[in-house]
C-alpha cells in the first residue's frame, strides 16, 4: 500500500503548488537558444496511470539541481510545481495547462507497478492534414504539433545538405496509410537515429510514429517537418501497431493491485449517498463500500475513448470522431466501463467501475483482452476474469458527476480502487440515522 496520496494530470488547477503525481516520463527534450546555441531548458512529458498527459517545462539551471539524472521511460514522483496557461503554438500536447518545475521542486524515482502506460499517442488522421493546413497563412504555425503514424514508402537514406542554418542531415520518406500519403523530413541528430532504425528494422511493412511534427505546405502541397520535441518510434510494440496488422503483443506487462491509492475522503453508504447526492458538489470524491451482486450487462463492458477528454466516440468508418473535442482520430482508446448492481447494508443500486477500477481488478487494460483473440473487437465477450468479481466486496471511490447533481440521476461511476483493509481507517465513517436496508432502487437514467 502507498502511504502517500497522488494527484492526477486531469485534476490540475493554477491555485496552489502542493500537487504530487506518480507519472512515467515518456519523453525529454532540450530547448536550444537561437542565438549562441546553449541549453535554455528542459522539456518533459508526463503521464499518469490514468493515461493524461501534461507538458513540463524547467529552466537549465534549475534541472542541474533537481532533475539531471532523470531517465526517459522511468516512473516518479513530482513535487512542488507550479501550474500555467499553456501558450504559444506547436504545442506538444493538446491541455490547456502545463507545469512549470522550481528548484524546489522534489523528483525521486518510485516503483513502476505497470499501471502507467509507456506512451501515449494522439494521432491526426493522415486524410485531415490537408484540410488543416489550409487555415494555416504564411509562416503561422497550428496551435498543436501533429502526432501521426503510418508506413513508410519512398524512403531517402540520411543525407547532409546546406541550410541557412548551415550544414544539416536529413531523411525523407512519404508517410501512408493505403489512402493518402504526405512528405516527411526530418532533421539533424534525429535523421541519424531514425536512419538507423529503419536499417534495422526486420519486419515488414515499416510502420512508423512521428511526434510533435510541424505541418506547412509548398505549392499546395502538405509538408511534414520535425521540430526540437520530435520523435521517431519505428515498429513500436503498442496497439494501434498492432491493429496495423504489424505483430501480436508480446508480453503484456501484468496491472497490480497493490498500490492504489486511499484518499481521506467521507464515507458513505449506498443509501446516504443516493439521499445526498443532489446536495454534493461536481467532482467531489466518497468513499463506498459494496458487494458485486451481478453484472448488469455482459456485452457491453468497454467503449471507444476520446484520447483527450475519456468521452465516447463515435466510430465512422475508419475514422473515430470525438464531439466534445471536434475532431477526428485514427485510432481511439478501448477503456474499461462495467454496469454492476451494487449492495450494501442499506440499499442495492447500479454502479459504473469506471476503467482504473476495472483495470486494477482485471490486472490488465482492455486493450489486453481486446487482443488476445484473432476476431473483430466488437464480437469479444466479456472476459473471464471479470466475471469473477461477482460476489466480491469492493471499496472504491465515487465521483459526484453533474447528472447526479443537477438532473438527480443515481447513477454513480466508481472511478479508483481502494484497499478496504485501510479505507475504513483513512475514510471518515459518516453514521447515518436510518440504517435499515432500504428496497432495491433502479437508478433515474438520460432518456
Amino acid at each position: 500500500m502507498e502511504s502517500l496520496l497522488f494527484d492526477h494530470i486531469e485534476n490540475l488547477q493554477k491555485n496552489r503548488t502542493t500537487w504530487r503525481l506518480k507519472v512515467r516520463v515518456t519523453r525529454i527534450w532540450e530547448t536550444i537558444s537561437p542565438e549562441n546555441g546553449s541549453i535554455r531548458g528542459y522539456n518533459l512529458i508526463l503521464l499518469d496511470d490514468d493515461n493524461s498527459h501534461v507538458h513540463a517545462y524547467v529552466f537549465s539551471d534549475n534541472w542541474k539541481v533537481i532533475g539531471k539524472d532523470v531517465v526517459e521511460g522511468h516512473v516518479y514522483r513530482f513535487e512542488n510545481y507550479t501550474v500555467r496557461d499553456t501558450v504559444g503554438k506547436l504545442k506538444p500536447v493538446s491541455t490547456n495547462l502545463c507545469i512549470r518545475l522550481l528548484g524546489s521542486t522534489i523528483i525521486q524515482r518510485v516503483k513502476d507497478d505497470g499501471m502507467i502506460p509507456h506512451y501515449k499517442f494522439e494521432f491526426m488522421d493522415l486524410g485531415d492534414l490537408e484540410e488543416e493546413t489550409k487555415h494555416l497563412g504564411e509562416n503561422e504555425n497550428p496551435e498543436f504539433a501533429a502526432n501521426l503514424i503510418g508506413v513508410i514508402d519512398k524512403y531517402e537514406k540520411v543525407n547532409r545538405i546546406s541550410t541557412k542554418y548551415g550544414p544539416r542531415d536529413v531523411v525523407r520518406f512519404m508517410l501512408t496509410d493505403g489512402r493518402v500519403s504526405h512528405k516527411v523530413s526530418i532533421w539533424g541528430e534525429l535523421a541519424i537515429a531514425t536512419n538507423e532504425a529503419f536499417i534495422k528494422a526486420e519486419e515488414k511493412p515499416i510502420i512508423t510514429i512521428v511526434t510533435s511534427t510541424k505541418l506547412s505546405t509548398f505549392r499546395e502541397t502538405v509538408q511534414i517537418g520535425s521540430l526540437p520535441s520530435s520523435k521517431v518510434y519505428i515498429n513500436l510494440n503498442i496497439e494501434t501497431v498492432i491493429e496495423k496488422g504489424f505483430k501480436s503483443p508480446e508480453n503484456p506487462e501484468k496491472m497490480s493491485t497493490k498500490n492504489a491509492i486511499i484518499p481521506s475522503i467521507e464515507r458513505l453508504s449506498l443509501k446516504d449517498l443516493n439521499d445526498s447526492c443532489s446536495t454534493l458538489s461536481v467532482k467531489k470524491k466518497v468513499c463506498c463500500t459494496f458487494k458485486i451482486l451481478k453484472i448488469e450487462d455482459v456485452d457491453n463492458w468497454w467503449y471507444y475513448s476520446c484520447y483527450k477528454f475519456k468521452a465516447d466516440v463515435q466510430k465512422e468508418g475508419k475514422r473515430f470522431r470525438c464531439e466534445n473535442c471536434k475532431k477526428n482520430w485514427t485510432f481511439a482508446e478501448k477503456r474499461f466501463r462495467l454496469i454492476v448492481l451494487a449492495e450494501d447494508s442499506t440499499l442495492t443500486t447500479n454502479i459504473i467501475l469506471m476503467d482504473r477500477v476495472v483495470k486494477r481488478l482485471a490486472g490488465n487494460t482492455a486493450t489486453h483482452y481486446l487482443n488476445k483473440k484473432d476476431v473483430r473487437a466488437e464480437d469479444i465477450h466479456i472476459p473471464d476474469i471479470l466475471n469473477e468479481i461477482v460476489h466480491k466486496e469492493l471499496t472504491v471511490s465515487i465521483e459526484i458527476n453533474e447528472a447526479n447533481v443537477i438532473e438527480d440521476i443515481n447513477l454513480y461511476e466508481a472511478v479508483d480502487l481502494l484497499d478496504s483493509s485501510v479505507a475504513s481507517e483513512s475514510c471518515h465513517l459518516f453514521d447515518s440515522p436510518d440504517s435499515a436496508k432500504s428496497v432495491t432502487k433502479k437508478p433515474k437514467t438520460h432518456a
